[in-house]
């Protein structure tokens, strides 16, 4: 008697099963991500509709526009290849998954789209990963992680301002101490009081005048 043919991987991945675990999973993104409306400025937009507005040139991400069209042709073009790996369930891949949906349940608390935003590729890899194994998750990893490029970020201005000071600090200091001639030597007459800048910065500044 002769044996019946084993079923390629396509065949044996693509069980009803799989197709019924797929399509909840997609059911339940979607409405994670465009039914609940949280954010925004009044609370009244969804994480998606979110993004889409940041993009715009008040925030320096109007080329969000193109990610996703251009994640969308990286996936396409490498579509033979993630076809060809060999696919096999890898529990290694909720690791990835789990604290990704932890982050996604922790943006609603927070009221931070970014996070839940942030999370979407993670969620996916680590689906992929979970679903159809490292190989296929390493082919997918680089166009669903090129979608964090799109995600405005808050401004890191703020943030230089304690290194300023500390600059400034050890420049002043330095010149007092040891005698150094200045080597900024821009006079400095006044500053305007509505510069915004430190007054500890302001004192480095008039110190530099010869």
């Amino acid at each position: 008697m002769m044996d019946s043919p084993v079923p390629d991987g396509k065949e044996r991945f693509l069980t009803a099963p799989m197709i019924a675990a797929l399509a909840v999973s997609t059911l339940l993104l979607a409405l994670n991500y465009l039914a609940f409306p949280e954010f925004g400025s009044f609370g009244n937009e969804n994480s998606i509709q979110w993004l889409i507005s940041s993009w715009n040139k008040q925030t320096d991400y109007e080329h969000g526009w193109l990610v996703v069209p251009i994640i969308i042709f990286m996936l396409y073009h490498a579509r033979k290849i993630i076809a060809q790996a060999p696919r096999r369930m890898d529990w290694r891949g909720l690791i990835l998954f789990i604290p990704a949906i932890m982050l996604l349940m922790l943006s609603f608390r927070v009221g931070q789209p970014r996070v839940a935003v942030g999370a979407l590729p993670l969620i996916l890899l680590g689906g992929a990963w979970y679903l159809a194994g490292p190989q296929t998750a390493r082919l997918c990893a680089f166009p669903l992680l090129f979608f964090w490029l799109c995600i405005p970020l808050p401004s890191f201005q703020q943030a230089t301002v304690g290194l300023q000071i500390i600059a400034t600090e050890l420049g002043h200091w330095g010149q007092a101490s040891s005698g150094w001639t200045p080597i900024c030597r821009a006079p400095i007459s006044a500053l305007p009081a509505d510069t915004g800048m430190p007054s500890i910065l302001q004192e480095g500044a008039a110190a530099c005048v010869p």
